[in-house]
């Protein structure tokens, strides 16, 4: 009886806690709109390529963005008549959505040779990604990603805990309390001396 139930706080304990699956996965539909540049394409079927070139008709391709599981990275593209690197002025966005499986959670991760990019320049709304580009400068070889798997970022310091956090710590207690409640109890002899 003692091992079947331990063996099912433990199954619950591996269900509460597995990690969250990540937001882009192989296979799905992401779509690309933009603020003063354009989308080689509207949608694309994320398959470990790039999905989207992003540039305007007056120096062509500026930006490659491509998807893998869980991630999006934007780079600076080789072209030849802006080189140099890029400055954008205000404004300039990418917007991307995934129709499959909404993005629920964004954070910025490595960023490679962009001036004037932080956490502030993302925003989530509606399972919409807005990257704000205004105001950057983007040098050859430079690059920026974009995390969509909540585990991957430690929670800020003083966060509330998630639900499966609650059930493990409840069960520990539990399996704790139990265990001390079926312990036998140790008397205490008197020793003559």
């Amino acid at each position: 009886m003692k091992k079947h139930l331990l063996a099912g706080l433990a199954l619950i304990g591996a269900v509460c806690s597995a990690p969250a699956s990540a937001t882009v996965a192989l296979g799905d539909l992401v779509t690309c709109g933009t603020v003063n540049l354009e989308c080689s394409n509207g949608d694309a079927i994320v398959n470990g390529n790039v999905e989207f070139g992003i540039g305007n008709d007056d120096f062509g391709t500026l930006f490659l963005a491509d998807f893998s599981a869980g991630l999006l990275t934007v780079s600076f593209a080789d072209n030849p008549n802006v080189g140099g690197g890029i400055e954008l002025p205000e404004p300039f966005a990418l917007i991307f959505t995934n129709e499959t499986n909404p993005f629920t959670f964004a954070v910025l991760g490595d960023v490679f040779g962009v001036k004037g990019l932080d956490a502030s320049s993302l925003s989530l709304d509606g399972g919409f990604l807005t990257i704000n580009l205004s105001n950057t400068t983007f040098n050859p070889g430079s690059s920026l990603q974009v995390k969509f798997d909540g585990t991957v970022t430690p929670p800020p310091t003083g966060a509330v805990p998630e639900p499966a956090t609650w059930a493990m710590m409840i069960l520990g207690f539990a399996l704790v309390g139990f265990a001390l409640r079926r312990r036998p109890s140790a008397t205490m002899q008197p020793r003559l001396a």
